[in-house]
């Protein structure tokens, strides 16, 4: 919830095609290497398995964190926040459906 738009990078390492993810280690270390990625959506198994192996490890450094380009549009900046807007928004519409 913290990452801004200069925290995102557009990378073909995740699937194959273009998309936006969060900048971390594993685009570091796959930018790193020489060659472009495999094309879609060979990429994507690939990745499938690095990302069953970085989970099993507990390493979210590791793991592709795809990310849509309006992070600046993101309303809670905490867990908190999200969860309390979710059931105040839960409890409103629960509330017009019981007096409708």
């Amino acid at each position: 919830l913290g990452a801004g738009e200069h925290d995102t990078v557009l990378t073909r390492l995740f699937s194959g095609r273009l998309a936006r993810g969060l900048a971390n280690r594993l685009i570091e270390e796959l930018r790193a290497e020489e060659g472009p990625p495999a094309p879609y959506p060979a990429q994507g198994w690939i990745m499938q398995h690095i990302r069953k192996a970085a989970l099993a490890q507990g390493r979210a450094d590791l793991i592709a964190m795809w990310a849509g380009q309006s992070t600046r549009l993101l309303r809670h900046r905490t867990a908190a926040a999200l969860l309390a807007a979710l059931v105040a928004e839960t409890d409103a519409v629960l509330g017009r459906l019981h007096h409708a």
